[in-house]
């Protein structure tokens, strides 16, 4: 099998492009963070999601999303880098978590999943966190679908991220009833 070969490397941040040359003039991807997969988190707090506005400078605005970030060598799993991105963002704690599997922002160039986890919270207070979040709010189910709709919320990994935690048969995952989210 052919591998991978980086064709460019950011200075400062562990991202590369990477070419993959199968005889048809080549593939290219982008891959982050040594290729560990990130976490996006949705934090339920009594039937609340907690959502963040960031500023993306790649397209020039901001945009309400779930907190989310790259893995870090320390991270254990996904899971672990969902507790630690929360806390950086917003200063809110858990241990309470539950992974339903990962997403690929973009298969077609981005090499990286993102896992999607789940975190309970309670009677959680966000705080400035690491000065990436703009703004933050707890939102009902029925007011996220309301910003979807209304276009407020536009990020594809926060919209995938909340299409699987829909899509999931068990209705405790965002009312915080039945007890701990990996039972």
């Amino acid at each position: 099998m052919d591998e991978w070969v980086d064709v460019w490397r950011a200075v400062g941040f562990d991202l590369a492009v990477q070419r993959l040359d199968e005889g048809r003039g080549g593939i290219h991807r982008v891959l982050a963070a040594g290729g560990r997969p990130g976490a996006v988190v949705v934090a339920v707090d009594s039937g609340r999601v907690l959502m963040v506005s960031h500023l993306r400078p790649a397209i020039g605005t901001t945009l309400w999303e779930f907190p989310r970030g790259f893995g870090d060598p320390a991270d254990r799993d996904g899971r672990a880098t969902g507790v630690r991105e929360l806390r950086e963002e917003t200063g809110v704690e858990t241990t309470d978590v539950l992974s339903l599997g990962p997403v690929w922002p973009d298969s077609g160039l981005l090499g990286n999943a993102v896992d999607v986890v789940v975190c309970r919270v309670q009677d959680a207070e966000t705080t400035a966190g690491d000065g990436e979040v703009v703004a933050s709010a707890w939102l009902s189910a029925d007011e996220v679908r309301d910003r979807i709709r209304d276009g407020q919320v536009r990020d594809g990994i926060t919209l995938a991220a909340w299409a699987l935690v829909c899509s999931q048969e068990d209705p405790s995952i965002l009312t915080g009833e039945d007890g701990d989210p990996g039972e």
